[in-house]
């Protein structure tokens, strides 16, 4: 199985709190992903760099 979590931000309570389930799921030998505006983290652990989902880009 593979975990995708969304988040808006990796700042802020949900944010620390999503960071802390994938790594968790890390620990426990679930493949997981993070996906955000200001971090990504691929299944291989690996944080990307992605311009694509650069805040200063996105309007709310």
């Amino acid at each position: 199985m593979k975990v995708l979590h969304v988040t808006t931000s990796s700042r802020g309570g949900a944010g620390i709190a999503t960071l802390r389930l994938h790594k968790a799921l890390i620990e426990y030998g679930v493949s997981s992903a993070f996906l955000s505006i200001n971090q990504t983290i691929n299944f291989d652990n690996e944080i990307i760099k992605d311009s694509f989902l650069n805040t200063k880009s996105i309007r709310y």
